[in-house]
């Protein structure tokens, strides 16, 4: 957990951008066969996303802002170096919003038994805009932690079955975040592409 990663200025400001453009349901995505993703949508996930990939200077100082988090803090902490990160990408749930409870690269296949590797993601990292609304808490049941976000905090975890999470229902409010994925340079990769929508930090 790094707290104030984001000051209060820019905070406003993305929370400001999410409201003032367009946006679409939230959806999750699932790999193919092909390497190919899928994107669906769950009664488990009720939130709306905002892109920000079409908007170059609101992506560039998004973008920016999360290379320095990644380099600065991220990578010394977990003793990695990231190779790439998704750009990401503004949440907004409204009360009633959730995500409910999975793992950001792994799905449990029950004919095999076992939680399998879907996607090239080593690490999540959650950014939190506000913290004036009830519920929304980030918990991760199997280590019995629950996290109250806080303005400009980011939480970051590997995206493993270990660290299996759920986003719990807004009750009053509006909930502002940001999510991103980032794979890690010298880590296994099951997916024959690397998605286009990157920030590569490495070669």
């Amino acid at each position: 957990i790094s707290e104030h990663v984001f000051d209060d200025t820019n905070c406003r400001e993305f929370m400001a951008y999410a409201d003032a453009n367009a946006c679409n349901p939230a959806y999750v995505g699932k790999p193919q066969e092909d390497s190919s993703v899928e994107n669906t949508y769950s009664y488990a996930f009720v939130a709306d996303r905002i892109d920000v990939i079409n908007d170059l200077p609101m992506a560039n100082k998004l973008n920016g802002i999360c290379e320095n988090y990644y380099r600065q803090i991220a990578e010394p902490y977990y003793d990695m170096k990231v190779e790439w990160f998704e750009i990401p990408h503004l949440l907004r749930y409204p009360p009633g919003g959730k995500c409910g409870l999975h793992a950001d690269a792994e799905n449990w296949n029950q004919e095999e038994y076992q939680w399998v590797r879907l996607i090239d993601r080593d690490y999540s990292s959650v950014i939190y805009f506000n913290s004036d609304y009830s519920g929304g808490g980030l918990a991760f049941p199997d280590l019995n932690i629950r996290i109250r976000p806080g303005n400009g905090m980011i939480v970051t975890f590997p995206t493993d079955h270990r660290f299996t999470h759920e986003v719990e229902p807004v009750i009053e409010g509006t909930r502002y975040s940001c999510v991103m994925w980032a794979a890690a340079v010298g880590t296994d990769r099951c997916n024959k592409m690397v998605t286009e929508h990157i920030v590569r930090l490495r070669a």
